[in-house]
């Protein structure tokens, strides 16, 4: 908060710490970053490690490794193979569908051009929305364990309104199966 508060001050007043070399700025803000991950890394990481035990950390790696690899490649493969794509809008887009602006900086200044940054916010919306669809569906689902048949689900999302009006997502506590 005291970061905040003096970053606040100096917006207001410029000469407030004298001109700041961007190294040093740019040094203080890593080093601040990087204390920060030590520091819950150290009070955390045990609870983490002793809870990861056997197996579940093996599994736990692969779920992230394939997770983290799988969509972008695909994603990446289907923009050049299907839709003929160049492969630096193709990149964009499956930079995008990442939301990770560091990837697409990447491309940018390895392809010497700034064509990825075109499909990147198309598919950046999409997955956010896509995003928080699939996160309002999962918990309606794990409110209902039951269900066994896609018309129980149909008819769980229809009581909670999602088809009734689709502009406005309702709040999973606000749905009257939720209860």
């Amino acid at each position: 908060m005291a970061g905040v508060g003096v970053s606040y001050f100096r917006s207001r007043n410029p000469n407030f710490g004298g001109p700041v070399h961007e190294g040093a700025r740019s040094f203080l803000q890593d080093f601040g970053l990087n204390a920060f991950v030590a520091v819950l890394s150290a009070n955390v990481g045990p609870k983490v490690i002793s809870a990861l035990g056997g197996e579940t950390i093996l599994w736990i790696a692969l779920i992230g490794i394939a997770g983290a690899l799988i969509p972008p490649l695909v994603a990446f493969w289907v923009g050049i193979k299907v839709f003929g794509l160049n492969a630096i809008i193709s990149d964009g887009a499956a930079t995008g569908g990442r939301n990770s602006t560091p990837s697409l900086n990447a491309i940018m200044e390895e392809s010497h051009s700034s064509v990825a940054a075109v499909p990147y916010p198309v598919s950046y919306a999409f997955t956010n929305v896509l995003a928080l669809i699939g996160g309002y569906f999962s918990m309606i689902l794990s409110r209902h364990e039951r269900l066994s048949t896609m018309s129980d689900m149909v008819r769980v999302v229809e009581l909670c309104g999602f088809f009734r009006c689709p502009w406005i997502i309702p709040h999973p506590l606000a749905c009257p199966v939720a209860s």
